[in-house]
Parts: C-alpha cells; structure tokens; sequence
C-alpha cells in the first residue's frame, strides 16, 4: 500500500508537488528492468496502491496531474485525475530511465558499469547501458520538465505520476542535490510525497537536453487526455 512521504510545509514558496510513483507491475514484481516497455500490467498490490493513491489526494487542492506517457503511469494518473476532476497531460520528459539492450534484464544482472549504482548508491550518473540512458540524462529532462512547470504560475498543487528513476531526478532537483553520491535503497522510495519547486540556484542555466532529444524526450508538449478514452482496469482482478 502506498505511503504518504514528509509533507513539505504550505508555507513554503514555490509550486507544491505531488510526487506519485505508479502502481506496481508484474515486472517489478519479478525483479526485471522495465525502461521503455510498456508491456506489463498491475499486479493485486499495484491495483490497491493506485486506489489508495487516488484516495489520499482526493481531498487536497489540485489543480492539475502530469504523467509520463507511458501506460503504467498513465493509468495511474488516471485514477487521481478522475478522482481530482482534473486533465490528465502527459509529457514523454517523466519516463522511466531507457535501459536500451538491458530492458527484460533482471536487476541484479545489470553491472554497476551500465546503471552507475553500486552499494546502495549512485557511483556514476553518467553511466549508460548500450543504447539506453544515463542518469544525468534522465535529470536534464527532469530539470527541463520542472522549469516549465515553473513558469506556468499555477493556483494550486500539481501531481506528477511517473517512475522510480525519474521521480529520484525530480526530488534531486527539488532539494537542489548531485544525483553522484546519492543514495539508491528501494525500500526508502514513498508511494505518494509532497514536495515544493522553488527553482534553486543550479538550475537557473540549465544544460542542453542532446540526448534526450534525440530520443523524442526533449519536447515540452503535453498532451491531454479524455479520462473516458481509457480501458478501465483498476477493479479487475
């Protein structure tokens, strides 16, 4: 079941953001590299934490719900913009990290040399298995995605539906960390977590998105979406 991260204070000045992970699948489950595939569906478990999820922003003042394009995410924001009456965007900078050739390989047989972890921390965010990403990639496109978020001046809380990469580069940025050096325990990752973007310092010039774009990850598109276009899958099973 999902669990609330620390409540950042109201007070605080900037945009408030909800920090949701989606719903787990049956290749989390199992202990494989997900990346770009887009195949696997909800386990039992991810189908309650996508409703425990909905349940727990229901109340708070959400003004919109961005998601990274792939289904997933997508289902999972879904059910917290139906529940929020909000549009759902998508925006292909929130995907997961691509893996490349190491996507369908079970974690522990992806060398530290391709992921850049080891020990329980990031060595080496520029690492990249062949023909996937790096983690400093992944940042860039994250950096890129909270500036323009930045810049739209929103009335209230956004939620951000996305992965366990691409949520840790959101929160590195948020708290204006390294990602080198930064820890990588899995079982430290909340389900749902509030968070305030006050765009720091560092990001005031940020770096060239090459990599992503070349990938189609560098756009700042965002594509809504009719809630009542999607398959409902969240009471099945």
């Amino acid at each position: 079941m999902f669990h609330s991260g620390v409540m950042r204070s109201r007070d605080t000045p900037g945009q408030g953001l909800w920090l949701v992970q989606h719903g787990q699948t049956s290749w989390q489950s199992m202990g494989w590299v997900e990346g770009h595939v887009d195949r696997a569906r909800f386990t039992r478990k991810g189908r309650q934490e996508i409703r425990s999820a909905a349940e727990l922003l229901a109340p708070e003042p959400i003004v919109a719900v961005y998601s990274s394009d792939l289904l997933r995410s997508r289902r999972t924001a879904m059910a917290i913009a139906r529940q929020a009456q909000c549009d759902l965007r998508l925006d292909r900078r929130l995907r997961e990290r691509s893996f490349g050739i190491a996507e369908g390989v079970r974690w522990v047989d992806v060398p530290a040399a391709a992921s850049g972890i080891a020990c329980g921390y990031v060595a080496d965010e520029m690492a990249a298995p062949p023909g996937g990403e790096s983690l400093h990639d992944v940042y860039k496109r994250c950096l890129h995605f909270l500036l323009d978020l930045s810049v739209e001046k929103l009335s209230g809380d956004v939620v951000i539906v996305a992965h366990d990469g691409s949520l840790r580069m959101l929160r590195a940025i948020v708290v204006d960390a390294n990602p080198t050096g930064s820890p990588w325990d899995s079982s430290a990752s909340p389900g749902v977590e509030r968070m305030v973007f006050s765009t720091p310092m560092s990001t005031k010039d940020p770096p060239p998105l090459e990599h992503a774009e070349s990938r189609g990850l560098g756009s700042s598109r965002c594509e809504s979406i009719c809630l009542a276009s999607e398959v409902e899958i969240l009471h099945s099973g």
